[in-house]
């Protein structure tokens, strides 16, 4: 059962593979955040990226060629 922080987080507790893990910990040491920070942009990302595909929106990346790409998200 999560419990309520002395910040008013949430501790909680997840199992991820190796991979993941190995992931998370490469992007902490390059944005030069915690661990816990890598999970929640992440999880806002994907948060808001749900959202907008939601509401009907389409989202793009566009390569250093100017290659543009639909991310499709499910």
């Amino acid at each position: 059962m999560p419990k309520s922080t002395a910040r008013g987080g949430i501790k909680t507790t997840i199992t991820l593979p190796e991979d993941a893990v190995s992931a998370l910990r490469e992007l902490s040491e390059l944005r030069n955040v915690s661990f816990a920070e890598v999970v929640r942009r992440a999880l806002t990302m994907d948060k808001y990226l749900t959202d907008v595909r939601k509401d009907g929106c389409r989202i793009l990346i566009e390569d250093p060629e100017k290659l543009v790409k639909e991310i499709v998200i499910f």
